[in-house]
């Protein structure tokens, strides 16, 4: 840039590193030291240099002018939106990520260059091929499916084991449960959201609540922030209750001892009126009896 410019008389350059260069001090003093050495350079402090005054400055600058045959070489719109489509993946794989990570950020850069355009065959491949692999990454962040839950009683917890596969991101997701039969089953409350390690895992206990006897499936599934599930499927959990039986059983026992109680007085009063009756029957027939003989019998 500096060969490029009037060499006509002597000028200032103000050069200065990129904002992510951070030298030790030993190495930083060590550079403008040689530079002090340069025979076509002289330093000058910082606060010394001053711009030109606007008449004497330099205009060499021009308005950018896209050429026709420029059109003709863009990528095609059919290609960038596919490359927009992979983009929308990246920002949703990156919703469930801890702080500012964007892994797939390099590759949906090289997505965008003018390199392909004359390879879009090659370049539908590379995109196919970052894709896939968002998707997997996606697919890292779990819910590891359980056996059936079985309630032998009204009430029951059950355990959900979420899986963070991805070896390098900590991730930050929400557990949405809820019951395909809120009237059969319902969910009480749990932890809704939790980070979870670079290859960890962590149960969430799910409190339970069956009002009727059978079968009920719960739908388990992973979010973002914003509420957008990170998988197209849900993870289908069945839950079979059969303890209501038991119950009614128990229900119906204390309601017939319940109605034994009330029963069995007057039962029992019933038979001491039968016996006594019988007692008196028997009593009157001995005193008004005959003998064989056809004479009144007296005692």
């Amino acid at each position: 840039m500096i060969a490029g410019q009037d060499v006509g008389g002597d000028r200032v350059v103000v050069a200065y590193p990129g904002p992510d260069w951070n030298p030790s001090a030993e190495l930083a003093a060590g550079v403008l030291e040689a530079s002090d050495a340069l025979p076509w350079l002289s330093p000058e402090p910082l606060e010394d240099v001053e711009p030109a005054d606007a008449e004497g400055r330099e205009n060499t600058r021009r308005a950018l002018t896209y050429p026709e045959r420029g059109y003709e070489d863009e990528l095609t719109s059919t290609y960038l939106g596919q490359v927009a489509d992979v983009n929308r993946d990246v920002r949703l794989f990156n919703s469930v990520l801890f702080g500012d990570a964007d892994p797939f950020r390099p590759a949906v850069l090289r997505m965008e260059s003018f390199h392909w355009r004359d390879r879009e065959d090659l370049a539908g491949v590379v995109r196919s091929l970052v894709s896939d692999s968002i998707d997997e990454h996606l697919g890292d962040v779990r819910i590891i499916p359980g056996e059936p839950v079985t309630l032998a009683s009204s009430t029951g917890t059950t355990g959900i084991v979420v899986a963070n596969d991805l070896e390098d991101e900590t991730v930050h997701v929400i557990l949405s449960v809820y019951s395909e039969n809120s009237e059969r089953l319902s969910v009480g409350g749990y932890t809704r959201s939790f980070e979870i390690a670079p290859g960890a895992k962590t149960t969430v206990y799910i409190p339970l609540t069956a009002r009727i006897n059978g079968r009920t499936e719960l739908q388990a599934s992973l979010q973002n922030e914003a509420g957008e599930p990170i998988s197209a499927q849900a993870t289908v959990i069945p839950v079979n209750a059969t303890g209501l039986g038991t119950q009614a059983l128990l229900i119906s026992g204390i309601g017939l001892l319940i109605l034994v109680a009330a029963l069995a007085p007057r039962a029992v009063r019933k038979w001491l009126r039968g016996q006594a009756a019988r007692a008196a029957r028997a009593d009157s027939t001995g005193d008004t009896g005959q003998d064989a003989g056809g004479n009144a019998a007296t005692r």
